[in-house]
């Protein structure tokens, strides 16, 4: 007879257990199709069977996990190549001047962060600046290198500060030029910045033009 209820009370234990696992499959599943809603693909080019390259623009920040999740539900829908290559880009990032993220499969899957993850970018804003002067604006680069512009005027001279993920910094002048009735502030003899009337800052080349759009920090 104990034998017995001992033997009724394990199945029932195993059963509870496999209920807990049954649930839990169905949120990580759940989770999965709720990536739809995190990118859209902006380019894809090809090469034969051989290769694919996909641009994606990421509605926000993601952590790794979900990104492996991204890429591999792409993975599925472009079986017929032999690799596949994928570049990941925040709203305010321009395509192909520097992904945030990548996830080739070269056969195998490979994911990277490059740019600044959503700790980073917390810890950084986190961390007080020493500004001498009037700031006209804050700004965050969410590239590869990451960092935090902030554009002020000390003693009628217009200065850049820019404060970087790996904790190093940087200051420089900036030289003011007029043109088409558009202020450009020169950081050097060919990269200057301009402040839209949006709020971003865009970093500009004379010759490449716009290179990155920097989203500004309230």
């Amino acid at each position: 007879m104990n034998k017995t209820i001992l033997t009724v009370f394990v199945c029932f234990l195993l059963l509870i257990h496999a209920g807990g696992c049954g649930k839990s499959d169905q949120n990580i599943s759940g989770n999965n199709n709720n990536i739809d809603n995190l990118f859209t693909i902006e380019n894809k080019s090809s090469f034969r069977q051989v290769k694919a390259s996909l641009d994606i623009r990421l509605k926000k920040a993601v952590d790794k996990q979900k990104i492996t999740a991204i890429a591999q539900k792409l993975r599925k829908n472009n079986k017929g190549y032999e690799r596949l290559f994928i570049c990941y880009y925040l709203p305010d990032m321009k395509i192909g001047s520097g992904a945030w993220a990548t996830s080739h499969f070269n056969p195998d899957l490979k994911v990277n962060i490059l740019g600044m993850t959503q700790d980073e970018e917390s810890e950084l804003i986190s961390k007080k600046d020493i500004i001498k002067g009037k700031i006209l604006g804050k700004w965050i680069d969410r590239g590869g290198v990451g960092g935090i512009y902030t554009i002020f005027e000390d003693d009628g001279i217009l200065k850049l500060n820019v404060k970087y993920k790996d904790g190093s910094s940087s200051k420089k002048d900036l030289k003011k030029k007029i043109v088409k009735e558009i202020k450009r502030l020169y950081q050097n003899s060919q990269e200057y910045f301009i402040i839209n009337s949006n709020g971003t800052l865009g970093i500009y080349d004379d010759e490449m033009g716009l290179i990155r759009t920097f989203k500004k920090l309230n």
